[in-house]
This record gives structure tokens, C-alpha cells and sequence, in this order.
């Protein structure tokens, strides 16, 4: 956020207050809260659908053919779109919500935490109260994701790798591990966002350039579709839930991108920017989990990177460029998780500190040992993905959403039956999602140690 929007922010606060029923007790003006963002670098409608479509492709959609395997092929089909269609549908109810809470603080922006803390405070009263700890627990789910994220980064470039070496030398998969810590914290002391952005650049032609050829590989004599099930397990229709979600979801992304635009009316129409980005993210999804699938079966690995053949010299390059490319792209991810802690809960200590910038350090260096430290006790890419899809996105991308906007609409007075019940419906979702998501995603590793164990 600008000094302008905090200037902003701290004036509207000032200026206005609301009661419960959303009514002003001093009225004033109409607020406009997009009238008021001070943008530098406002990006045009078709650039924040290239913004979309690059936050949303990422090491999530090579596991689709592997979420398939769970559902089925027909099922899976179906579900994808279905789910598809719910994360976006959640993804406008929080943007929309967002919009209505800045006209009610007479604010430009509020971030995510900030919209969960304002709308408790004037949801319900039975919700009222946790209104204190939402903005930590948004902010806690957001550092657990992007951290959990980097995690997955490490298994997948470790593995990828783990398959090319091993067709010269033999190397332990842990030993690679081992290998990438030192470089990915090098490229994490970089503390300016502005330095990482070619980083981005060369990591989206890389991963782009990776996938259409790996899409090759995939339709390369394909096999009759009805050579796998059509239907799954109930067990793998939850897998696949979280899977899919891990691999669909981009909600801090999404926000990001809206609050930069030119035009933010022009996010949330019919044929806006959201739903043109999400419906090509579905379209790519589907096709990469069902051609996927009906080429390796069960087979199928976490990653269908590790799928094609590992004796051609184009597939080598092609999991090499696309270790390369998720490789350059944890120091964003990390990026996002440092960001909220020192600017929300480590501020006051870093500038106690009698050296800021090698407290900052030394926290960006534990933290990338942290997710090194995960990802070497569960070297499992599916199961990873699964677990940060059912605790992180359950509750960001289809839980949160629906309980803002059932504030939000309480607080305007619109809160009607069927509203009440189409949110809370989309909320028992997102709560199955994350505690059966969850005690299954745990249940599989312990389940897969105790296998190799034995």
C-alpha cells in the first residue's frame, strides 16, 4: 500500500463511522474507493489477464493428470470445471465484498486480513468476536501457503533433477536437496521486489516453453481414453478436491492485480478479466489432467514432468528448464511470506534491532532452512500439495470469502434466506475441504513412511 493510500485510509477512518446496520452517522458524499487509488504503473485489462494467467500456472497444474487418477477420468472432467467455477465464484464474492467494506472505511485498498477484521467487526454478533484474531489467522493461512509453497518448489526441483542425474550417476534425492539450499538462499537475500521481477520474466518463457512440450510428450502416441476408470474412490475424489485446489487457486494474486488496475470496474463483469482469466486456467487445466491421465494411467506420478522419458535428450532439457524456472520463482513466493512478517509482526523488533538488515537476514535464512527442513521429511509431492491445498486454500480461497460477505451483507442489511443459505453452504465446503482434506493428506504420509519403512 502507497503513503497515499495510508494517508487516505487514516483520514476515512477518522472521518467515518458505521453502526451495525451499515448506516453512517455522520453522512457524507458518495465514496468511490476506485476514484482514489494512486497508481504509479496501473496495468491495462489485457495485462492483468496476463498477470492472472501467469499467477495461476505453476508447479499445481503438472499434478493434474495425478488428481485425475483420483477422481477419474470423466469424474475428474466434471469436477474440475465444477470446482473451477467455485473458486471464481469465491474469488468475486471477495473482491466484491472488498469494494463494499472501502466505501464503508472510505478507504482506496484494504488487504486481505483488513477486509476479514472489518467485516466481523460489523457482521454478526456471534461472529464479532473473532474479529481480533482473523487478521492474524488470514495472515497466518497466507505465511503457511506461500511457505508450504516454497517447500513444494524444492521437492519438485529436487526430484526433476533427481531423474537426470541418475541417468549419468546415482545421487541421493535428499543430497540434491542439499545442494539447491545454498543458491535458493542467495537469490532470497534479495530484498527488493523490483530486482526479482526478471526473475519472474525468465521463469514464465521457461515454464511456458516447458509445458507446450511436455504437452507433446502427453498427445505423442496417445492411448484409447477408455483405457483408464472413469469414476474414482470417495477417498480420491477428496485428493483430488485439494489437489485441484492447490493448483486452481491464486487469491492473493487475484487481489493484487485488481487493486493495480486501470479499470477495476472491468474485473468482475460477465466478460471481465476474472472470469476470461479463470476460464482459460480451467480449459488448460482440464485438457493438461485429462490427456495426462489417459497417457500414463496409474502411473501417473505427482509431477507428470517425471512422467516423460527420461533417456531423450528434449525431455531432460524440458525438466531441467522447468526446474529452472520454479527454481527462479521461490524467491517471489518467499517474497510475500518475508513481506508480512516484518511489515505486520516483526517491524517493532527489526528496528530495535541494533542492525535491521542483518536481523532481516538472518530471519530470510531461517525461514528458507524451515521450508528446506519440510520438504526433506515429506520428499512426497503429491501428498505436499494435497496438505497445503486442504489447510491453506480450504480456508482462503472457498471458507473466508463466503463469511465476509455474510458480514457484509448482514452490515447492509441484505442478508435474505437464500443468501445466507448459498454462503453458508460454500462455507460447510470449504470446512469439509480443509479437516477431511487434511486428516487424509496426514494420513497418507504417515501411511507412505510407515510403507517405506517397512
Amino acid at each position: 500500500m502507497t503513503e497515499q493510500d495510508e494517508n487516505h485510509k487514516k483520514e476515512g477512518k477518522e472521518e467515518f463511522s458505521m453502526d451495525v446496520a451499515g448506516d453512517t452517522k455522520n453522512p457524507q458524499t458518495p465514496y468511490n474507493p476506485h476514484d482514489h487509488r494512486v497508481l504509479k504503473n496501473p496495468t491495462t485489462d489485457n495485462e492483468s489477464i496476463i498477470l492472472l494467467l501467469k499467477g495461476c500456472m505453476g508447479t499445481g497444474i503438472l499434478a493434474m493428470p495425478e488428481a485425475f487418477s483420483n477422481s477419474g477420468l470423466m469424474v475428474g472432467t466434471v469436477l474440475t470445471v465444477v470446482l473451477g467455477a467455485l473458486v471464481t465464484y469465491c474469488l468475486h464474492m471477495l473482491i466484491r465484498s472488498q469494494y463494499e467494506m472501502c466505501k464503508w472505511l472510505r478507504v482506496p485498498i484494504l488487504s486481505y486480513p483488513e477486509s476479514m477484521k472489518a467485516a466481523l467487526d460489523h457482521g454478526p454478533p456471534i461472529l464479532r468476536p473473532f474479529a481480533t484474531i482473523s487478521g492474524p489467522m488470514v495472515d497466518f493461512f497466507l505465511i503457511l501457503y506461500q511457505l508450504g509453497m516454497c517447500s513444494v518448489y524444492i521437492v519438485f526441483v529436487a526430484q526433476n533433477l533427481h531423474q537426470v542425474i541418475n541417468q549419468f550417476v546415482v545421487v541421493d534425492l535428499r543430497v540434491l536437496m542439499c545442494v539447491i539450499l545454498v543458491p535458493l538462499i542467495i537469490t532470497c537475500y534479495i530484498r527488493n521486489l523490483k530486482l526479482l521481477a526478471p526473475f519472474s520474466q525468465a521463469a514464465n518463457l521457461l515454464m511456458y516453453l516447458s509445458l507446450a512440450t511436455i504437452m507433446i510428450f502427453i498427445l505423442r502416441d496417445l492411448p484409447p481414453v477408455d483405457s483408464v476408470p472413469y469414476v474414482g474412490t470417495p477417498a480420491g475424489f477428496v485428493r483430488f478436491f485439494t489437489t485441484t485446489l492447490f493448483a486452481l487457486s491464486a487469491t492473493g494474486v487475484v487481489v493484487s492485480v485488481e487493486r493495480n488496475m486501470k479499470t477495476p470496474t472491468s474485473f468482475g463483469k460477465p466478460v471481465g478479466v476474472l472470469n476470461i482469466s479463470m476460464t482459460i486456467v480451467i480449459i488448460i487445466y482440464t485438457c493438461l489432467g485429462f490427456f495426462g491421465y489417459v497417457k500414463y494411467g496409474e502411473n501417473v506420478e505427482g509431477s507428470i514432468s517425471l512422467n516423460i522419458p527420461q533417456d531423450e535428450l528434449l525431455a531432460q532439457v524440458v525438466k531441467l528448464t522447468f526446474s529452472l524456472s520454479i527454481f527462479l520463482t521461490y524467491s517471489l513466493q518467499f517474497y510475500v511470506a518475508i513481506e508480512i512478517l516484518c511489515t505486520t509482526y516483526l517491524k517493532n523488533m527489526m528496528e530495535q534491532s541494533s542492525s535491521p538488515a542483518r536481523f532481516e537476514y538472518t530471519l530470510r535464512t531461517v525461514l528458507v532452512i524451515c521450508t528446506f527442513c519440510a520438504a526433506l521429511v515429506i520428499p512426497m509431492l503429491d501428498l505436499f500439495i494435497s496438505l497445503i491445498g486442504a489447510l491453506c486454500l480450504s480456508t482462503l480461497g472457498i471458507l473466508f470469502p463466503p463469511l465476509i460477505e455474510i458480514c457484509v451483507l448482514y452490515s447492509q442489511n441484505k442478508l435474505k434466506f437464500f443468501n445466507l443459505t448459498r454462503n453458508i453452504l460454500v462455507v460447510i465446503i470449504g470446512l469439509m475441504g480443509l479437516l477431511i482434506g487434511t486428516y487424509l493428506s496426514v494420513a497418507d504420509i504417515i501411511s507412505r513412511f510407515l510403507g517405506e519403512s517397512e
